[in-house]
């Protein structure tokens, strides 16, 4: 039976799409996925724009240095995974990875690129790749684990959030995108000190958190119970029961579309009747959850930074106004301090004067 969420056109046309991503890019190249090249220009991209952000002075010599922080930064995750899984990793599984992702960043004009575009719409687009590209990755590495029920959890837990957040902890571990490599603390740590505790891990910790997540969720969304029972009302203690009751709520479905839709979060199968998530399905719903927690993300940081910018201007325009009526009135003044109200810091002076300062300070707001 269909799934009555992916009756929406969004939804399935994101889900065609992931099918098309996961395909090879030529039948001559059956181990490159048309998503690798993808992710090749996602992990310049974040390079150049990391570096921009590092840079100092002229930084277009050492253009091999900057090519072993790219491969280092777009392999690194998975490097660290099959350390800690004890397999090779799949750059040395492929003899057409490497060579791949270093003719695609010698032949993307990715300064000229990241110019063109505003840095606010070009990573709110890119969430929904990252999630794509973690996605497939988690998808790959949970088929790698063979581990016992008890800790199988635990375990892609963290080496999912190793996996996504690998690559970058080890370029700034090192400061690969700094002038001279030299050991000192990741970035992702001074991020995290710099925030306050939710802050911390809500933003500065969601790409590992995040991927975690989606690394319990994927499983959930593909188990399965022969034991179907229809007038079950707690879905078998499945902790996807009550969340999947409520969306079909939300969304409106029909009483036939709540169950279908409840049977499928729950994986409940009935024999000749698969109810359960396809695992392109389940592949879906997870890009689908993960790529709006980082567009979220993009979006609160970005409006905080804005935020702060404006209170930036504001004060050094009270700061000016300040100044301004100090000096004025006699009165000592520091510049740039930021006064609660204008008024309030009027009111200290002697009656006569503040009734004059007040006027003043009318005339020119």
């Amino acid at each position: 039976m269909s799934n009555p969420l992916f009756a929406y056109p969004s939804l399935a046309s994101l889900s065609s799409n992931l099918l098309v991503l996961s395909q090879p890019i030529h039948p001559l190249l059956p181990s490159i996925p048309l998503l690798l090249p993808l992710h090749a220009i996602r992990v310049a991209v974040a390079w150049e724009q990391v570096r921009s952000s590092k840079r100092t002075k002229d930084t277009t010599k050492g253009g091999l240095k900057n090519l072993v922080g790219y491969l280092v930064m777009a392999f690194g995750g998975s490097f660290l995974t099959s350390l800690l899984l004890r397999s090779p990793p799949s750059i040395l599984l492929s003899p057409l990875l490497l060579p791949l992702y270093t003719l695609i960043y010698l032949l993307l004009p990715t300064r000229f690129l990241l110019s063109l575009v505003p840095s606010l719409p070009l990573n709110f687009s890119l969430s929904l790749l990252d999630a794509t590209n973690r996605i497939l990755s988690i998808s790959t590495l949970l088929a790698r684990l063979n581990l016992p029920t008890t800790n199988a959890t635990a375990a892609s837990f963290f080496l999912a959030g190793l996996g996504t957040v690998g690559g970058g902890l080890v370029c700034s571990m090192f400061g690969l995108w700094e002038e001279e490599w030299t050991v000192q603390t990741p970035a992702l740590v001074k991020v995290l000190s710099g925030m306050e505790g939710w802050e911390a891990f809500l933003w500065g910790g969601m790409d590992f958190w995040g991927a975690g997540a989606m690394s319990v969720l994927l499983p959930l969304l593909l188990q399965r119970d022969v034991q179907f029972d229809a007038s079950a009302s707690s879905g078998g203690g499945s902790p996807l029961f009550t969340p999947a009751r409520w969306l079909g709520y939300a969304l409106g479905l029909q009483e036939k579309d709540q169950e279908m839709l409840v049977h499928k979060a729950v994986g409940w199968v009935q024999k000749g009747d698969d109810r359960g998530w396809t695992a392109l399905e389940a592949r879906t719903i997870c890009t689908v959850v993960l790529g709006g927690l980082l567009g979220m993300r993009v979006v609160v940081l970005y409006s905080k930074a804005w935020w702060k910018q404006v209170m930036e201007v504001t004060t050094r325009v009270e700061g000016k106004k300040v100044t301004e009526v100090g000096a004025g009135t006699g009165e000592k003044v520091k510049v740039g301090e930021v006064v609660e109200a204008t008024t309030s810091s009027v009111d200290s002076l002697s009656p006569r004067k503040s009734s004059k300062v007040k006027q003043r300070v009318k005339k020119r707001s």
